[in-house]
């Protein structure tokens, strides 16, 4: 698997929507003075991407010298960090991206004012200022979505790793904040298996809710026929024999909330 092709699913998840709201500017401005003074507590790096408008925000506390980074707030016109993303051992920024996929469609599964509730967590190799590797932490959330249900901003943040022993993997977790829950992150999940439509994913919800084809045909206002042809093509794009294990691989990514 490629990293690029990973990246590049990312891009066309994120910069892809079709943003029919308005940013609401006070609400970023708010949360870039929110995160000045969070650096300045917690000593970290915090990146706030803007999807709508492609662009990212740096905040600098100390951890900052790590990267080599001088000032303490920056302007990037790009959603995403390549300048650290270029510094994280290849297989780690792979799994990284593969998680954020799966982190992507939970986010797009759950109704807007619920995706405060989860972040994701891993630990990543990454390149210090002697380019050597040596573990750091990353968290990463969506504080913000807009009306129209798009995502609008991710906040990262990068901070040391008291952990620096070599266990192979990101041990990357997808969780609730408000229960400690934790959604599986599957590492061996591709991500052209998470690439089902809009209307894939409400019909593989209403497959796990229990529902025939005929029922979901009635509650969708689609022939039966269009029904089994979704099915097909989601067993087909998750690489699954058939819907059962589709629902349970759904679950694993993150796609459709345990329950």
């Amino acid at each position: 698997m490629n990293d690029k092709f990973t990246q590049k699913n990312i891009n066309k998840l994120l910069l892809g929507q079709k943003f029919s709201s308005f940013a609401l500017e006070d609400e970023l401005e708010n949360l870039k003075s929110s995160l000045r003074e969070f650096v300045k507590i917690d000593n970290c790096v915090a990146v706030l991407s803007d999807f709508k408008d492609d662009r990212s925000f740096v905040f600098a506390g100390s951890f900052a010298s790590f990267f080599g980074i001088s000032n303490l707030e920056q302007n990037i016109d790009s959603a995403f960090e390549d300048f650290i993303f270029e510094k994280i051992h290849p297989a780690d920024l792979e799994l990284r991206h593969k998680l954020e996929v799966q982190y992507i469609n939970l986010q797009l599964s759950l109704p807007t004012a619920k995706r405060i509730e989860y972040n994701t967590e891993c630990r990543i190799r990454v390149q210090n200022q002697e380019k050597e590797y040596q573990y750091i932490m990353h968290q990463m959330r969506y504080p913000r979505s807009l009306p129209d249900g798009t995502i609008w901003l991710a906040v990262c943040l990068y901070y040391p790793a008291m952990n620096q022993s070599l266990t192979g993997g990101i041990d990357g977790v997808i969780y609730n904040n408000t229960t400690g829950k934790v959604v599986n992150f599957d590492s061996s999940v591709e991500p052209e298996q998470s690439s089902i439509s809009a209307r894939e994913l409400e019909v593989l919800t209403l497959i796990s809710q229990g529902l025939l084809s005929k029922n979901i045909a009635f509650h969708l206002q689609i022939s039966v026929n269009t029904v089994h042809r979704h099915r097909q093509n989601i067993i087909s794009k998750m690489k699954v024999s058939n819907v059962a294990e589709a629902v349970s691989k759904a679950k694993l990514m993150g796609i459709l909330a345990n329950r």
